[in-house]
């Protein structure tokens, strides 16, 4: 590769017809202002310079960038659809009629009919409102557990083993901690076996 400091007014013009989709011959006959007769050759040559392959790329990703974020639904586009969604009767939509303005949201229609070609039963699919609604507490955050902040001054929470119910297990939490006030359970005791 071929390396080149800066690039002039018709190299860059050059390397922006390139990212903008036209062929090599075409940019340099452009960009030089060359004639329908005049040999257009050298643009190969320009492009093995490091700095116009380099200008090239970094053009081309600004397009791509620009015009991937022009097709990308806003935030807000994508909560209109989602609470369209959860709002649809799929009652009121009439799947045979183009212009019913909840149609965009059919995703497919079944139609049933008996063995004289009456129509018995029409399915009309929607998308799934659960998951709609899912997809929106997603984006606005609602979807995150309460925080619930518990403040404690000191103590020792006693555990106690068995109990088969809530009133069995206080019951017993109870009597422990009266354990503990009274002086009957000695906790540096239980502390000082564990040591070797």
């Amino acid at each position: 590769m071929k390396l080149n400091a800066g690039l002039n007014p018709k190299r860059s013009k050059f390397c922006q017809l390139i990212a903008s989709g036209s062929s090599v011959s075409e940019a340099y006959g452009e960009a030089y202002e060359l004639d329908e007769n005049q040999p257009r050759t050298a643009g190969n040559n320009l492009m093995r310079i490091e700095s116009i392959q380099m200008e090239i790329k970094r053009l081309q990703a600004i397009t791509r960038d620009v015009s991937d974020h022009e097709n990308l639904l806003t935030r807000n586009e994508k909560r209109k659809y989602l609470a369209g969604v959860v709002r649809a009767n799929v009652l009121e939509i009439d799947p045979d009629n183009p212009d019913d303005p909840s149609g965009w949201l059919v995703e497919s229609v079944v139609r049933q009919y008996d063995k004289e070609g009456n129509l018995v039963r029409t399915t009309v699919k929607l998308p799934s409102k659960l998951q709609a609604l899912e997809m929106d507490n997603k984006m606005t955050g609602e979807n995150q557990p309460d925080v619930i902040e518990h403040k404690l001054s000191g103590g020792v929470m006693l555990i106690p083993t068995g109990g088969d119910t809530l009133d069995s297990w206080e019951k017993m939490a109870i009597s422990q901690q009266g354990g503990l006030k009274d002086g009957s359970i000695d906790v540096e005791a239980d502390e000082a076996d564990d040591v070797d």
